[in-house]
Formats: C-alpha cells, structure tokens, sequence
C-alpha cells in the first residue's frame, strides 16, 4: 500500500514584538514629529486576547499532533496487514 509522504515541517519566520507602554509611546511620536522615527502601522491585543491568541496556538498543536498519532495508527495497521499477506 502507498503512503503518502507527511508534509514538510513548518519553518516559522521570526517576528520582532514591541511593547509599547505610555512612556515609550510618547517617545516614538515625539521622534515620529521630528522625523526621527519610521511611520508604522501597530497592531496590538488586549492581555485577554494575547491569552486566547495563545490558547488557539496551543489547540493547533494538540489538533496537528492527534491527527499524526491517527496517520501513524493507520500507516501502521496496513503494515501489518501487508506483511500478513506477504507471509501467506
């Protein structure tokens, strides 16, 4: 029986994370006014939601691992039945 190979493992690219506080926003708008800083665009989660981003990270782990134990049961049980034919 063919198996198909697993996909190839995800490489994550690395992602720079600020905190900004009250005190270091003002700093960026005071060097943002006097062209010192780079106008970016930011993106922020309540503590609420980084707690839930990171709870839905840790339900895909558990949901990729479940589903390679199935893969492994499976690729195991037709190995099985396999070499019981091969052997008859």
């Amino acid at each position: 029986m063919y198996h198909p190979p697993l996909p190839n493992a995800i490489t994550f690219l690395p992602v720079e994370w600020k905190i900004l506080t009250p005190e270091t926003m003002e700093e960026y708008l005071k060097d943002l006014e006097e062209g010192n800083a780079p106008a970016n665009a930011w993106h922020s989660l309540t503590s609420k939601g980084y707690e839930n981003l990171s709870g839905n990270i840790a339900d895909i782990k558990r949901y990729i691992r479940q589903t390679l134990s199935i893969v492994k049961y499976y690729r195991e049980l037709d190995d099985k039945k396999q070499e019981e034919q091969e052997t008859e």
